[in-house]
């Protein structure tokens, strides 16, 4: 992938708030039909965000690799 360090940090925070906004939905509404989807939604724009994270830098990409283990722990995955 070539993508530039800053382009990267780019993506993870325009992924980022829609992880957080997909989260909330879940959290919120639990039982909703699309609560699968939204799931399934945030899943795939975490592994695009474990993508670029290389590209980052070191202490950047442990900060989101954190972030994104919450993430995993509160789906109730890893």
């Amino acid at each position: 992938m070539s993508i530039s360090r800053r382009d990267a940090i780019k993506r993870l925070e325009g992924l980022a708030a829609v992880v957080e906004e997909h989260m909330l939905k879940i959290a919120n509404h639990a039982d909703h039909p699309s609560a699968m989807h939204w799931r399934h939604e945030i899943e795939s724009w975490i592994e695009q965000m474990e993508a670029v994270l290389p590209v980052a830098g070191k202490k950047t990409e442990a900060t989101w690799r954190a972030r994104i283990l919450r993430w995993h722990e509160t789906l109730g995955g890893e």
